[in-house]
C-alpha cells in the first residue's frame, strides 16, 4: 500500500539515492528522539534538520546528579555518531581493574617474564648474574645503553653485569667480532658507547675493518696492526661462535633482552617497554637471593 513519507523519512531516502546507503538504518532509528538507557546515566539524541539539507546532532546527556548539559556536535550526515554512555560507577569498576603502573604490581611468569625451559650456566655460581644481549646494529639497544649503564650502577653485592652480543646475521657477527676484540685488547669501556655513535649518529659503516679499526686507534690509542691481530684471532672467533649458541640457549628473538641468573629472560615486548625491563629485573633479582645462581648447564658454553 503506498503512503506518504514523512520530510524525515523522505530524506534518508534521499541520502540513499546520494550514495550513502549506509546512513540509512541510522538516520531511520533516529529521526525521532530516543534515549539510550545504560545503567544510571542516559543521552537522548535528536536529530534536527535544516533547509540545505545538513544535519545537526544535539546531545542531551543527563548526569546520575541530574545535570542536563547540551553539545551540538556534526554539521553534515556524514559526520554523524551516536555516542553511548555509560555509568559512573561501571567506569571506576574498570579504573580499579587497571594497575597504576606496571611497576606497582607483582610481576606474573609468562606475562611479564619468561622462564627458560632448560638453564643456563652462569659463569660464576656464587653470584646473581644479569646478561644483556645487544648489539650495536640495533638502534634500540643504543638509546637503552644509558638508562642501562646507570642501573649498573646502583647493582648491590652479589650481582654481577656482563654482555653477550647477538648474532642474527653477518652483520651483527662482525659486531660482535668486534665487541670481543674491544675485550681481549681490555679496551671495551673505551669503544663501547663511540661504537653506537658512529654507527646510529655519525653514519660511519664500521662493516669496514679498516674503519673499525680506526675508531679504535681514535678512542683507544689502539694501533690497526694489534686490531687486526686480535680481531681475525681464533680466540675472538671462537667466542663469537659461543655468544651464538648461548643467545639460542637463551632464546633470544630480538634485543635488548635481559637474562637473570641463566633462568629467566625479560624483553621488551613482554615488559611493555624498555624502562620497564630493570624493574622486572630488580624483581627477578629480590626474588632470586643472592648465592642461588644456576649451576645447571644447557650445553650453551
Amino acid at each position: 500500500m503506498n503512503r506518504r513519507r514523512p520530510p524525515g523519512e523522505a530524506r534518508a531516502t534521499n541520502a540513499v539515492r546520494a550514495g550513502k546507503r549506509h546512513l540509512l538504518p541510522m538516520l531511520r532509528s533516529n529521526l525521532s528522539r530516543r534515549r539510550l538507557v545504560i545503567g544510571e546515566a542516559y543521552r537522548v539524541s535528536c536529530y534536527r534538520y535544516t533547509a540545505d539539507g545538513k544535519c545537526w546532532l544535539r546531545n542531551y546527556r543527563r548526569s546520575i546528579s541530574g545535570n542536563i548539559r547540551e553539545e551540538k556536535f556534526g554539521n553534515k550526515m556524514m559526520m554523524m555518531r551516536i555516542w553511548h554512555s555509560i555509568s559512573a560507577f561501571t567506569v571506576m569498576a574498570l579504573l580499579a581493574l587497571l594497575p597504576l603502573s606496571v611497576s606497582a604490581q607483582e610481576f606474573v611468569e609468562g606475562v611479564h617474564y619468561k622462564k627458560l625451559e632448560v638453564p643456563v650456566k652462569t659463569e660464576n655460581p656464587d653470584a646473581i648474574e644479569v646478561v644483556e644481549v645487544f648489539s650495536y646494529a640495533c638502534i634500540h639497544c643504543k638509546n637503552f645503553d644509558p638508562a642501562l649503564e646507570a642501573w649498573r650502577d646502583t647493582l648491590p653485592d652479589g650481582v654481577e653485569f656482563r654482555r653477550v652480543p647477538a648474532i642474527f646475521d653477518q652483520t651483527w657477527a662482525l659486531f660482535a667480532q668486534a665487541f670481543y676484540t674491544a675485550e681481549v685488547l681490555g679496551v671495551a669501556d673505551q669503544v663501547h658507547t663511540p661504537m653506537f655513535l658512529a654507527i646510529h649518529e655519525q653514519g660511519i659503516d664500521l662493516r669496514d675493518p679498516s674503519l673499525m679499526a680506526a675508531l679504535f686507534e681514535q678512542e683507544a690509542d689502539v694501533s690497526p696492526t694489534d686490531f687486526a691481530q686480535v680481531f681475525n684471532s681464533f680466540g675472538v672467533r671462537s667466542k663469537v661462535q659461543q655468544a651464538d649458541a648461548r643467545g639460542r640457549a637463551y632464546g633470544v628473538s630480538g634485543v635488548p633482552t635481559l637474562i637473570v641468573d641463566g633462568k629467566y629472560r625479560v624483553d621488551g615486548r613482554m615488559a611493555g617497554n624498555n624502562a620497564n625491563m630493570l624493574e622486572i629485573v630488580n624483581y627477578l633479582i629480590a626474588q632470586n637471593g643472592a648465592g642461588t645462581a644456576t649451576t645447571a648447564d644447557s650445553g650453551a658454553p
